[in-house]
């Protein structure tokens, strides 16, 4: 099955002779040689010589796919996580690509892949909010709403859908949607995205008795915005 796999992709991305070369020693390596105590190693280093030798980005993601897919089937899953599990695997959302690697790697703790995939987007740590509240990380969730720009829309719905349930995580999170909308962060934006933030947030503080309190928080929220431009 890889030998087909690996020829139909020599031919559809039109490698070059020192990256088909790379690619049929990796299969040799992985697949003739699996007494060598090194196997993983040499690999890895067969498999850097594709990747750097001028592909196109488009292409080098199928090429991770394939790096990946050669070594999955050679068992060697915690080679292939290291070096392929993200690269190989991005979806059309964050939460898509969160759910291809779970799924092709369930030996993995889901908790851990979302850590490391935090990692890999510094400074869009929020984009990763709602993958934290699918998974029930609630207090992981509020703090990466908090620590970068998030949705306002995606927070406001997550407010609705938890008022009841988590009135506190409710809150956290409405008030977050106020804090990036005061900011200007999110798409279409109108003003019934706003009244909803502010909605959702006095209903929360309601339910734990700090009406009076995100009150007060809101309005200073609204004289900072103002204040900023």
């Amino acid at each position: 099955l890889f030998w087909k796999e690996a020829c139909g992709f020599i031919f559809n991305v039109r490698l070059g002779v020192r990256q088909i070369r790379a690619v049929l020693l990796s299969w040799i390596v992985l697949r003739i040689c699996p007494f060598l105590s090194e196997r993983a190693r040499i690999g890895g280093q067969l498999f850097y010589q594709i990747q750097n030798s001028g592909v196109m980005l488009s292409r080098r993601v199928e090429i991770d796919r394939v790096c990946e897919e050669i070594l999955l089937s050679s068992g060697l899953y915690d080679e292939a996580y290291r070096q392929y599990g993200l690269s190989a695997n991005m979806g059309a959302t964050n939460l898509s690509t969160f759910r291809n690697i779970a799924k092709k790697y369930p030996m993995k703790d889901k908790s851990e892949i979302l850590q490391e995939l935090i990692k890999s987007t510094p400074g869009e740590e929020g984009k990763w909010f709602a993958t934290a509240k699918s998974l029930s990380l609630l207090p992981l969730a509020l703090k990466l709403a908090l620590q970068s720009p998030c949705e306002p829309k995606t927070l406001n719905r997550a407010a609705r859908d938890y008022l009841d349930k988590d009135p506190r995580f409710a809150l956290g999170v409405a008030m977050a949607s106020l804090h990036w909308l005061s900011q200007g962060w999110g798409y279409e934006i109108t003003g019934f995205d706003v009244r909803a933030a502010l909605h959702y947030a006095l209903e929360a503080a309601q339910k734990l008795g700090w009406a009076e309190k995100v009150r007060k928080d809101i309005k200073k929220k609204v004289a900072q915005g103002k204040s900023g431009g």
